[in-house]
């Protein structure tokens, strides 16, 4: 997918586009562009580029406008990315030269940045076949015909240009994806059995044709097991979670299991009734991150009921003091999922006790000791305060502290029997 963004020189634009990034799932073929004033490079003495170095993905491209220093954006070293002349800015970071025409996701998109510099560009600008347009200032101020069959975006300049649109610092996802191949038949691939390249099918047992650049964006890509494995994440139809047998791993020993061909049956705990209804069941996958990538690539299911099995996942491991390292705790990922009551793996004992910090339940535990631990290692690990003095309990509050920002952090005893 392409994203467009401008205007992200100041902390809380900047902050909008971090955090954008940080609650969206983004593969290896996204693509950023800012389309000026990043406030990344103004000045030789004045640099942002750590900054933006914040993800492996999406790759990010910089178009320069008012406030870029051109000339010494050109002292960088200099490249080719995605067909356009540029220069290699840091880790994954890179600027486009004024006038070069970006080819990614099989579309031709022509970038016009800077405010200064129209003679070496307008011309290419008028003349250039391209489906996107990227201009720092609005279509008035170039030569070029806008037509229906190409987009304009721009920075800066008079509103609602015909035929442009106006960006802002709030990212804009554009609706095209890298397709790959286009023809991938099959659901989940893994890094191949030779020296070939080629992947191998699970599903089929056997090495394909097909190599990892033919498939598509929404194929998952996990290389946390012995290997790299590929899964399909789009248009899926059903998801069941298979929770962790063990108490000291989340990720590693949990599978999603998912289906691309109707809804099938499902025990209480949302596990399969037959694990051979699904396409694949996944392995070592980083649950919260996967999830994510169904979000963007199969937004029509509904994925709250697995989110609160995760969360009890998390109960379980936040249980287990041995699990606390480097005096930090883990908490639910999904605390605005209504989520049922957490049961003891090997008791059956419910959860009589529960951490809570504002309106977000943290954890949920079966003895009163554990309880007390965790909430004092949320304190001082997750939260970094130092000697947090308990205050008065109200209604079934055990314990109660407050964070930094006054914030009330408790300890709960669950009210209703069981």
């Amino acid at each position: 997918m392409i994203y467009l963004a401008t205007n992200t020189k100041g902390q809380a634009q900047y902050k909008a586009l971090r955090h954008y990034f940080e609650t969206h799932f983004c593969s290896e073929h996204d693509v950023l562009i800012l389309v000026g004033d990043s406030g990344m490079i103004t000045s030789e003495s004045d640099s942002r580029l750590d900054d933006y170095n914040f993800f492996d993905f999406p790759k990010i491209l910089l178009l320069s406008g008012k406030d870029e220093d051109e000339i010494w954006l050109r002292q960088f070293p200099e490249t080719t990315i995605f067909g356009a002349k540029g220069h290699y800015l840091s880790r994954n970071v890179y600027h486009i030269l004024p006038g070069e025409i970006v080819k990614t996701h099989d579309l031709r998109i022509l970038c016009l940045g800077g405010e200064t510099i129209f003679k070496e560009v307008n011309k290419k600008a008028s003349n250039a076949r391209v489906d996107i347009v990227l201009s720092y200032l609005d279509p008035s101020a170039f030569s070029r015909r806008q037509d229906e069959d190409t987009e304009w975006y721009y920075a800066t300049g008079k509103d609602k240009q015909k035929g442009g649109k106006k960006l802002t610092s709030i990212v804009l996802p554009l609706s095209w994806s890298y397709i790959g191949k286009g023809d991938v038949k099959g659901h989940c691939f893994t890094s191949g059995r030779d020296e070939s390249g080629y992947l191998y099918s699970p599903e089929i047992g056997t090495t394909t044709k097909l190599k990892v650049g033919d498939l598509p964006e929404w194929f998952f890509h996990d290389e946390s097991g012995y290997g790299d494995s590929y899964y399909d994440v789009k248009d899926i139809k059903d998801i069941a979670f298979e929770g962790p047998p063990f108490d000291n791993h989340i990720d590693k020993d949990s599978s999603i299991y998912v289906a691309f061909d109707k809804v099938h049956p499902k025990n209480e705990d949302l596990s399969p009734k037959r694990r051979e209804d699904y396409a694949y069941g996944t392995w070592r996958v980083s649950l919260l991150s996967f999830l994510a990538a169904i979000e963007k690539y199969s937004p029509k299911i509904n994925l709250d009921g697995v989110k609160a099995q995760i969360n009890l996942a998390y109960d379980q491991y936040a249980g287990e003091p041995m699990n606390y390292h480097n005096g930090h705790v883990t908490t639910r990922p999904f605390p605005e999922v209504q989520t049922p009551r957490y049961y003891e793996r090997f008791s059956h004992k419910p959860a009589q006790y529960y951490v809570i910090h504002g309106e977000k339940i943290l954890a949920s535990f079966v003895e009163l000791e554990i309880a007390q631990e965790y909430i004092k290692k949320y304190l001082t690990g997750n939260l970094r305060l130092e000697n947090p003095k308990p205050l008065p309990v109200n209604n079934d509050e055990v314990e109660r502290y407050e964070d930094s920002s006054g914030i009330s952090v408790s300890l709960n005893q669950y009210k209703e029997e069981l």
